[in-house]
């Protein structure tokens, strides 16, 4: 897909946590891109242009519509202007960009898939989940194991528990770093909970901190994960 720059406005913003947006982009034009990719957005704000990569969070069947989960860095250069900009405010995107994305090679699909995301690196992972939840010839099991650090923080929530209520294929899993007495899942790091996947005979989808990433995929080497069917992209 050509690599090209597309005018828009936010149409709604939206709170998901106390530093987490969800920004939704209406665009002048239709947008195509592959599931897990991401844009470069640009905006400007008190004369100051600003231009930072975000990975789509929305299915790729909204071709004028886009959607951005986006946490605050309070000492950042772009998101405390970001978190000021109000709907209806301008903005554009250039992409599509990045080769994290939806493997579509018959050959070398495996029978199950395994997404596995921290914080905000959900995104991605959400609009691949889209897109295998859409497609009804595809009915391969799906493991979601999303991590945070509290509750509060797993962002789509409600969503995700919707979607695995509707889907039999679909198990949502959730884990807590920061656990207080009141939770009674699953608690520590995601990299300590890959005994809730089957890892040898999964494609396998990995976002979030580079030290997450890092630590999921030499867990899931070692238990006999194929290397080649392992996918990751790293949140800096």
């Amino acid at each position: 897909m050509a690599i090209k720059t597309i005018n828009g406005k936010f149409v709604k913003i939206e709170n998901q946590t106390d530093k987490t947006k969800l920004f939704t982009i209406h665009l002048d034009e239709e947008f195509e891109f592959e599931s897990g990719q991401f844009v470069n957005l640009m905006f400007e704000h008190d004369g100051v242009k600003h231009r930072k990569p975000y990975s789509i969070a929305s299915s790729k069947e909204n071709k004028d519509v886009i959607e951005l989960t986006i946490n605050l860095v309070e000492d950042g250069r772009s998101t405390p202007s970001l978190f000021k900009m109000n709907v209806g405010d301008e903005c554009s995107i250039m992409g599509p960009l990045g080769l994290f994305k939806l493997q579509s090679d018959e050959d070398l699909k495996k029978e199950k898939v395994a997404l596995i995301g921290t914080g905000t690196g959900i995104a991605p992972l959400r609009s691949i989940l889209f897109e295998l939840l859409s497609d009804k010839k595809d009915q391969r099991e799906i493991v979601l194991l999303f991590g945070t650090r509290t509750p509060e923080e797993l962002l789509f929530n409600k969503e995700f528990e919707r979607l695995r209520d509707d889907n039999p294929q679909l198990k949502y899993i959730k884990v807590i770093s920061r656990p207080t007495d009141e939770w009674f899942g699953r608690a520590g790091y995601v990299q300590e909970h890959l005994d809730c996947m089957d890892l040898l005979n999964s494609e396998i989808y990995i976002c979030g901190r580079p030290e997450m990433v890092a630590g999921v995929t030499e867990k899931a080497l070692l238990l006999g994960a194929d290397g080649d069917c392992i996918h990751s992209e790293k949140y800096l």
